[in-house]
């Protein structure tokens, strides 16, 4: 018996043996032999970096003046991050409490739970499912609007937005709850925000134009930052991408890349766990932040315009009603301004006007949907730059025409004006002063020009040819774009033999010439290319390709 009792026992302790001996081997190979190998899985500490919006240059006009600058926009913003933590803290307080009372009382009161909420997403494999999330819309509604309520900072908000916020951002991105604070609700936020952590106040830099609808067409606007916009490789360069405002129109669209300013970082520290180390010490410093680089300002653009002209030009097109106008610079000049004196090359554009227009102010922050749909039902279209479409340029036209004659020497030579001419038996194209009662008899080109005799240039035309037509009018520039920089500019189209034909509306005729001959038919430019038409024409015959940008400075 006893033996037995013993032999069971050594077989007891020798299993023991082995059994402690094999988890000693094991741990050995985990800890020191494998240490490399199983380190390098365990998660660590890590660097977050979040990509801060560069500040937009300014834009100016020729002598330096101001059309569009930015001005302190005043945000009330939420951290979620440190609203959450702060609430974690206040139940832990309370539930402190509760449990205390509870020792007490015979129904026992609730612990207070942190609320969370369950949001449905797709998996990569096509499985739906639902992911638990702290329901920070009842947070936030609970522990910060009700003291906002009481500074009457309150305002209502997109609870979906805040918490898709919360999702994808969580403490790294700030929470804009309202961007339209006035400097008195500003002073006043930032008086009491400290009593409210994660609730803080911060000036933003935001678009205005100087001076509202002035040359609107031309400067165009700037759009709410569109993640969806910028490239994937771009996006890659950050762990979170907070993007730029971007323009949306006119030289805010065509110049956005020099106009946009080089992004700052702000590194974080991420702990073990994935979360974000965003708490701050007694001296308000965040003790998770490895870096921060402010962002840079973007390229000043001068334009060429003079404000003095644009100024001038507008109002006297908005006693009109409604048209456009362009005052480009026929010869290189030197313009004195005050003492200094600066180049005007031939080509700039001083003015160019276009009626009626838009504030480009009301798309900032954003275009309400009221003042949207005003300015599309507008049968005037003030969204159109009029200055860049082309139309029946009529007896503007007129002037090419007459110089497309002295290439064949006809510029001497005297037509009739005969009230009109005719085209076959049944087309007789008038003059316009055949209605008056008379006609201009036997006039030279010069007579012509100064009465617009349609008679005159019906033959002139012809006799001039309509290659020659085509030849001068390219060399002035019509019939294709301009190339300044803004979008939405027309070519402009001069009808010719190869265009009617390929039309299938027959061969080209003396009656086509004709209708060229006075701008009409087909025949269309823009306000922008006639102005190059009158340029040319004044400064003795030399065309220059019209310039829009004056200078771009870098404001490193």
């Amino acid at each position: 018996m006893t033996i037995g009792y013993r032999i069971r026992f050594y077989f007891l302790a020798i299993f023991l043996l082995a059994g402690i001996s094999s988890i000693l081997i094991r741990l050995f190979i985990v800890q020191i032999d494998r240490y490399e190998e199983f380190s390098s899985k365990v998660p660590g500490t890590s660097e977050v970096k979040v990509r801060i919006p560069g500040v937009r240059g300014i834009i100016r006009d020729r002598r330096g003046k101001v059309l569009v600058e930015n001005i302190a926009r005043y945000e009330l913003q939420f951290n979620l991050k440190e609203i959450l933590d702060n609430y974690y803290n206040l139940v832990s307080d309370e539930n402190d409490l509760i449990k205390k009372n509870n020792r007490s009382l015979s129904v026992k009161e609730k612990l207070k739970e942190v609320p969370v909420t369950y949001f449905e997403f797709v998996d990569g494999g096509g499985i739906r499912r639902k992911r638990k999330e702290n329901d920070m819309v009842s947070i936030v509604s609970e522990s910060v609007l009700p003291y906002l309520a009481r500074l009457g900072l309150y305002r209502e908000f997109h609870s979906g937005d805040l918490q898709r916020h919360w999702r994808t951002h969580g403490g790294l991105v700030a929470y804009t709850y309202r961007d339209d604070l006035t400097f008195d609700e500003y002073a006043l936020a930032a008086e009491h925000t400290l009593d409210l952590p994660g609730v803080s106040v911060v000036a933003r830099p935001m678009r205005k134009y100087v001076y509202g609808a002035l040359a609107s067409h031309i400067l165009g606007f700037v759009r709410q930052p569109d993640i969806k916009k910028v490239p994937a490789e771009e996006r890659k360069e950050w762990d979170y991408y907070v993007p730029d405002d971007f323009g949306g129109d006119g030289v805010e669209e065509t110049m956005d890349t020099l106009l946009r300013g080089r992004p700052g970082q702000r590194v974080m520290l991420k702990d073990e766990k994935g979360r974000i180390v965003d708490s701050k010490n007694e001296l308000g410093q965040v003790l998770g932040e490895i870096s921060y680089e402010e962002p840079k300002s973007g390229s000043d653009v001068w334009l060429t315009l003079d404000l003095r002209y644009q100024y001038i030009v507008e109002n006297a097109l908005r006693k009109v009603g409604r048209g456009a106008a362009v005052v480009l610079a026929p010869s290189t000049y030197e313009l004195n301004n005050n003492g200094e004196s600066h180049t005007v090359y031939a080509g700039d554009i001083l003015a160019m006007a276009s009626v009626p227009s838009y504030d480009p102010n009301k798309f900032i922050p954003s275009i309400s949907e009221e003042d949207w749909n005003a300015y599309l039902k507008n049968e005037n279209d003030p969204l159109i730059n009029r200055a860049l479409k082309d139309h029946a340029p009529g007896s503007t036209f007129k002037i090419p025409v007459a110089l497309a004659g002295m290439l064949s020497g006809k510029e001497k030579q005297n037509f009739e004006c005969a009230g009109g001419a005719r085209y076959g038996p049944k087309v007789f194209m008038k003059c316009w002063a055949l209605s008056k009662g008379y006609t201009h008899g036997n006039i030279n080109a010069r007579e012509a020009i100064k009465t617009s005799c349609n008679g005159f240039f019906y033959r002139y035309g012809n006799a001039s040819g309509i290659d020659d037509i085509l030849n001068v009018s390219r060399v002035m520039g019509l019939g294709e774009k301009t190339g300044i920089p803004l979008n939405n500019e027309d070519s402009g189209f001069i009808p010719n033999p190869d265009w009617k034909r390929a039309q299938g509306l027959g061969k080209w005729g003396d009656a086509d010439t004709a209708l060229v001959s006075i701008g009409q038919g087909a025949t269309e430019a823009t306000a922008l290319q006639m102005a190059g038409v009158a340029a040319t024409t004044s400064n003795g015959g030399f065309y220059y390709k019209p310039r829009l940008i004056h200078k771009t400075v870098d404001m490193d």
